[in-house]
């Protein structure tokens, strides 16, 4: 998959308070914002990439409706939704637990 990425102005389109938040477990948390204009639910996955280019540090988010190997499912408990990126920050030795390094 080879793809050109557009990104939005946050700024244009008045978004609220969409949060999308690492937890101390090491999941990735939605809040009600980010989960409405996400249209995240139960039968979501989302795939998380990152650049070929070694310079390029950023990782990528797509949502998707289709089960695929490599995606992550969307997990609810209670009102909120969530992924189970652990292992994933683990092996990009991103320090989730230190709110100062994340």
């Amino acid at each position: 998959m080879n793809i050109e990425l557009d990104f939005f102005n946050a700024k244009e389109l008045n978004m609220g308070q969409m949060k999308c938040t690492v937890h101390k477990s090491g999941k990735l948390g939605f809040n009600d914002v980010a989960r409405k204009k996400l249209a995240l639910n139960e039968d979501s996955y989302i795939l998380i990439g990152k650049s070929k280019e070694e310079e390029d540090k950023s990782l990528y988010m797509v949502v998707s409706r289709d089960p695929n190997e490599k995606a992550f499912k969307v997990n609810r408990n209670g009102d909120y939704y969530n992924i189970n990126t652990k292992a994933l920050f683990d092996s990009l030795s991103i320090d989730y637990p230190d709110p100062n390094k994340t």
